[in-house]
């Protein structure tokens, strides 16, 4: 079972700069929000609550995929760091 977790985890986990972080939790937050206000106005359009649930599954599973991969755009501006010099 770890062998199955760990390559997933080789797949999914890469590097992502701060700015690239800023970014892609904005952009969740606004698909999420987005994607609410269709669900409920779907539901409500339709008087369905199995309609809101779905519409609000495929919200969170768009946002997954736009999200969680580490997409090479989001490494882009690496942050340089400098080695620390000693002073006497």
């Amino acid at each position: 079972m770890s062998d199955i977790v760990e390559s997933i985890k080789s797949v999914l986990d890469g590097p992502i700069d701060y700015k690239s972080q800023k970014f892609t939790e904005q952009l969740s937050y606004k698909v999420l929000i987005v994607g609410a206000v269709i669900s409920s106005l779907a539901g409500f359009a339709v008087q369905d609550i199995r309609t809101l649930l779905a519409f609000s599954a495929i919200t969170v599973l768009i946002t997954l995929a736009i999200v969680v991969p580490p997409y090479p755009g989001y490494n882009n501006q690496k942050i340089e760091w400098y080695t620390p010099t000693i002073v006497n």
